[in-house]
This record gives structure tokens, C-alpha cells and sequence, in this order.
């Protein structure tokens, strides 16, 4: 329990945005704060681990190992990638059984990537963008 004992919360000290109560994660791995900005990233678009963590105050790794192991985030998660727009090594889908290729997937959506594999920068959702499209968003 947190200190205000109301769930778990991420194990990392506060950051500049936000305090740290903010990011409670449920029993399964969610978090708000970070669900809300993948949320955002529409198709064809992209953001990194690092610009969500720079949004809601947590280091990059935390949110790539969220990512990573949990079954609630929104559809998109597949958009966050390494700094960049590389795509992340170990990508997997949440569905053990989806054997989709991530690359297919997000130029099936419309994300362009130069020959190194790096994503379009001109697609990419910055740290400052993805607050005002949160807000835009909660707004509809």
C-alpha cells in the first residue's frame, strides 16, 4: 500500500508533473496516467516510453517494462517505441496467440519507416503534444 494506503503504487520517487500518489497501479499493472496518453496516439502516429514518462514523471524503463507485462493497456500500445521510433526488440502482443508482425501492423496503419527501421519523425507525438491530445480527448 502507498502511504495514503489506497492500492500500489509504482515504485519510483515523484516526478516534475505530477505527485507520485498519481500513478497507483491496479492488481493487474494498469495506470491511468499512462493508459490516457497511449490512448491518445492515433494511428499512423507514434511516441516513445520516454515522452510518456516524461509526462507523467516516471523513468522510460518503468513504462517500457509496464507496456511490456500488462493486459489492460489500450489499444495503441503497440505505437510506443524506443526513442527514436525504433521498435522495441522485444515487443509481444498482450494475446499470446496474436503472431501479428508488429512492422505490418503499423504501416498497415499508415506509419512510414526509412531504411534503418526508424519510424517517420513528422509522425511522431512528443511529451508536449500528448497532454494538450489528453485534454482534447477528455474533452469529447
Amino acid at each position: 500500500m502507498d502511504r495514503d494506503g489506497v492500492g500500489k503504487s509504482w515504485g519510483c520517487s515523484p516526478g516534475p508533473h505530477r505527485p507520485l500518489r498519481s500513478f497507483r497501479t491496479t492488481s493487474r499493472g494498469g495506470s491511468r496516467p499512462a493508459h490516457e496518453l497511449i490512448a491518445v496516439v492515433s494511428p499512423g502516429y507514434w511516441t516513445s516510453y520516454g515522452d510518456i514518462a516524461k509526462v507523467v514523471g516516471l523513468p522510460a524503463l518503468g513504462i517500457g517494462h509496464h507496456v511490456a507485462s500488462c493486459e489492460d493497456c489500450p489499444d495503441g500500445a503497440h505505437r510506443v517505441m524506443m526513442q527514436g521510433g525504433v521498435r522495441s526488440e522485444g515487443f509481444h502482443w498482450a494475446d499470446p496467440e496474436d503472431d501479428r508482425d508488429l512492422l505490418e501492423v503499423l504501416q498497415g496503419e499508415g506509419l512510414t519507416f526509412d531504411a534503418a527501421g526508424k519510424a517517420d519523425p513528422s509522425k511522431h507525438l512528443s511529451s508536449s503534444q500528448l497532454p494538450t491530445m489528453r485534454m482534447q480527448k477528455a474533452g469529447q
